[in-house]
Formats: structure tokens, sequence, C-alpha cells
């Protein structure tokens, strides 16, 4: 971590710390779009020959099976299912606290308005895998769409060596009461939750991090009509604890991920923008887009 005097720096000095990282690829939305495009053509086809492509991992079947939940469950130590559970009631308790209600209101006589709050019907998670496994990602995701009662809840996650999706991972989609779980990762998954295929239901509404191709992913199935609208970015601010949480999850997302975190010490009012370099020259080989988006998704 590269610690800085951000009151000392001058404007373009300022300026060159908050540029963010170079695009992964320049033609990153043309392949990505025609990625999208494989998988609207042919389906679980192409979701299987992708995931062959860039995880290396034959499947069988796309969906997790209820006995792989199971094994998943066997698989952890009880020291981190009581962590994972701990983690469900808190992130439970928190949105609970902050759930929006209906209300009426007569606002002249005779003239009623009223709010009325209801769940989205369709939604897909996606999770990300690149560098870590992220049971938090699948509570922070899962425990709003189960509290706010979604009829159907898609899950996506890549698939590790084995061809599983990570037992934690799989454990805490169990507690938000998710059983649609399918082991598909990166441009692939956000385009089977967007339009379907034979096996993942279409979603109205996607939700979750992930990498540039991802991201990229995101932005253009929510710009075609028949795609699927997204989630926005959200700002966390809040403790040493939500501070530290907040500038290293970034960097499980992709070598190019961008992270900056601004402080201000109550002893000397002083800012200090610190900033992580994560991915810097990660791919000087020769290697394909195929090689990026497998270790960088």
């Amino acid at each position: 971590m590269n610690i800085i005097d951000w009151n000392a720096l001058d404007a373009p000095a300022q300026l060159a710390c908050l540029t963010r990282p170079a695009p992964l690829k320049e033609n990153l939305a043309e392949q990505t779009s025609r990625l999208i495009a494989q998988v609207r053509a042919d389906g679980d086809a192409t979701l299987r020959a992708l995931t062959r492509r860039f995880d290396g991992v034959e499947l069988d079947s796309l969906a997790v099976s209820p006995a792989e939940f199971i094994a998943a469950e066997a698989a952890l130590s009880d020291h981190i299912k009581t962590a994972i559970r701990n983690a469900h009631r808190r992130i439970t308790q928190f949105h609970l606290a902050g759930t929006p209600g209906p209300y009426a209101v007569e606002t002249e006589a005779g003239v009623h308005c009223e709010r009325i709050i209801l769940p989205i019907e369709r939604v897909g998670l996606y999770v990300p895998a690149g560098t870590a496994p992220l049971p938090s990602t699948a509570l922070m995701l899962g425990v709003p769409a189960q509290i706010a009662g979604c009829d159907s809840v898609v899950l996506c996650s890549p698939p590790q060596a084995d061809g599983c999706v990570h037992a934690a991972v799989l454990f805490a989609a169990s507690l938000c009461g998710i059983n649609q779980v399918f082991k598909l990762g990166g441009v692939q998954a956000i385009a089977a939750m967007a339009y379907g295929t034979e096996s993942v239901a279409k979603c109205d509404k996607i939700f979750g991090p992930g990498n540039a191709w991802v991201t990229q992913a995101k932005q253009l199935v929510s710009q075609d009509p028949n795609g699927a609208a997204i989630d926005i970015s959200k700002l966390t601010q809040g403790t040493d604890f939500v501070a530290k949480v907040t500038i290293t999850n970034p960097g499980k997302r992709g070598y190019y991920s961008q992270m900056a975190l601004s402080q201000i010490f109550p002893s000397g009012g002083e800012i200090l923008h610190a900033r992580m370099f994560d991915g810097e020259g990660a791919f000087k080989s020769s290697s394909s887009t195929y090689q990026d988006i497998r270790d960088d998704r």
C-alpha cells in the first residue's frame, strides 16, 4: 500500500492519483458483446464450452445438485459454519431494521396516495471467485433478496478446478434459501441470467460485483430492452473495520481493480489517500484474452 498525503499534492498530482488503471483490453466491449451473443444463440451448449475454455472444467450439469449442497455443508468445519451463520444473522438484523414499509396518506379530502412495496420477482446474484471464495458476497446479496421475498433467486459463481462451487458459498446460499445455484462465472454467467437458457432462468435484475468483464457484461445487458436491469455502485463509510473491508474487497474481483481509501484523522484533520496497486504488469506475456478472462474474473 502506498500512503499519500493528499493535502501536500498539487492539482495535477491529485488527478494522477485518481486516474484509473488502464483498461484490460481496448476492445473489451466488443469481445464481451460477442460472448453474450454466443450465449443467446446457443444457450447451455455455449455455457459449457465457455466454462471448458475459461475455467478448464468439463461440467456434466450446470446446476448445483441437492447432494452437492449436502456435501458442501459436511465439508466445512463447525467453526466456519458458525461464522457464516453469525454473519447471516447480523446482516439480516441490519437489513430488517432498514426495510421500507408501505404507507397511505390522504393528502386532501378524497385524495389518497399510497406507497406499495413489492419484491422483484426474479433476481440474479453473481458471486465472484477469481482469487478467493466469497461467502460474504453471497450473504450480502442473498439476505436482502430473502427479506424482500423474491419469488425466484438465481445465484451464479465460477466453478473450482474440481467442477464444484466453493462449499462456503453454497452453505451461505442455503442459509439465504437459495437453491438455484449454477457453476458459471464471468460474462457467460451474466448473459445466462439476463437472457435465460435451457437451464438458467431469465432474471429481471442482476446484482453483484465482478471484474472488468463482468462489469462490461452487466452494462451491455442493461442497455438492451430484452436484457436485465442491474444494480448500481454503492459507497460505504463507517468504522476502521468497514473501511478495511471496503478497500480490500475490490482487489479480490480482479487484478485491474482500483482501490482507494480517503480517511480524515481527527488529531490533525489531515486527509490521506491510500491506494493499492494489485495487478500492475500482471499480464506481460502475449497470452490470449481468454487467459485474461480466466485468471481475472
